[in-house]
């Protein structure tokens, strides 16, 4: 009878733990569900032709980390790609990534869309801003190893 009562005790407490842990990740996913649902409505004002005075972002910085995050993980490709050309046309000195690097990153991005001209366009303004890009380099020379003649 002892050791049936000790399983019991046993498997309580694990269901008492299982019990904990699940209520402890619902709201952990809960959060990130709401702080998700926040980014989510940030997105969607930067893609809105009318941003009002809430739609607005401080830091240009933020955009670039923001593209890089979707380009990175391969979601919301046009999303990044407005991302990057607002870095880029709201560039100024301010700003703590270089502004080839944002081409560089467009230029990825039009790889992954299989706009290897598009690719080519971003990595050439690239290099005109700093001609010892190699990263740029490189991927310039593999796109034309792979181009037709």
């Amino acid at each position: 009878m002892l050791r049936s009562y000790n399983q019991f005790l046993n498997s309580m407490a694990i269901l008492l733990k299982f019990i904990f842990m699940s209520r402890w990740m619902s709201i952990v996913l809960l959060e990130y569900m709401k702080k998700g649902i926040t980014l989510r409505q940030d997105f969607s004002c930067l893609n809105s032709k009318h941003h009002s005075e809430h739609c607005k972002i401080n830091s240009n910085d933020l955009r670039y980390y923001l593209a890089s995050a979707y380009l990175s993980e391969k979601i919301e490709l046009n999303t990044a790609a407005f991302l990057f050309e607002k870095y880029i046309s709201d560039f100024s000195s301010a700003d703590t990534v270089p502004l080839e690097l944002a081409y560089f990153q467009l230029a990825n991005l039009c790889l992954i869309q299989d706009n290897t001209q598009g690719a080519l366009t971003h990595l050439n303004h690239a290099l005109e801003l700093n001609s010892d890009f190699d990263l740029a380099k490189n991927a310039k020379k593999r796109i034309l190893i792979t181009l037709p003649d």
